[in-house]
């Protein structure tokens, strides 16, 4: 006999999962390029380099910081919390604020007067990692914000598993 899924545990259901693609699209997010550097020397010939996040200080902390969220995700699956949720909403906000001060910096602090001077024909532009991460945040942390809303709402905030999770019947 096939027991019927509450609505509510439906949408959270839903929620929890973009939660965790949030994480996952945060994490893929460090694995690409940061910033482009570009150096055209003559007309034939143009030399092009990608740093990767992980290549940075801030790209290993989003590393990290992107499973500690994706472990609390996962958690709140399973128990209902509003302190995962929480958890998992400032590490989203964390991690969409760490891409957007990032894609600020690099043309300001990369392209300083003395860089210019010296490489006058580099150009340095944000990669497409910084825009993944920052997208990745930005869900996480609305997702996150419906999973700690629901769970205080709901008044449900013990250590009840939630109905309709796989091998309850």
């Amino acid at each position: 006999m096939k027991t019927q899924v509450p609505e509510t545990a439906t949408r959270l259901n839903v929620m929890t999962g973009i939660a965790a693609l949030a994480c996952l699209l945060s994490i893929v997010g460090t694995l690409l390029p940061w910033i482009d550097v570009t150096a055209p020397f003559d007309e034939q010939v143009t030399v092009e380099v990608n740093l990767v996040g992980t290549d940075s200080r801030d790209g290993k902390l989003v590393f990290g910081l992107a499973f500690a969220a994706l472990a609390a995700v996962v958690a709140s699956r399973f128990y209902r919390r509003v302190w995962l949720g929480v958890v998992a909403f400032l590490v989203g906000s964390a991690i969409a604020a760490t891409g957007i001060a990032d894609i600020a910096n690099v043309e300001t602090d990369i392209t300083s007067d003395i860089a210019r001077e010296l490489f006058p024909i580099l150009h340095i532009s944000p990669g497409p990692g910084l825009y993944v991460v920052v997208l990745g945040g930005v869900a996480l942390a609305a997702a996150a914000a419906y999973l700690a809303f629901t769970a205080r709402v709901s008044g449900t905030d013990s250590s009840e598993k939630l109905r309709g999770t796989p091998g309850d019947d």
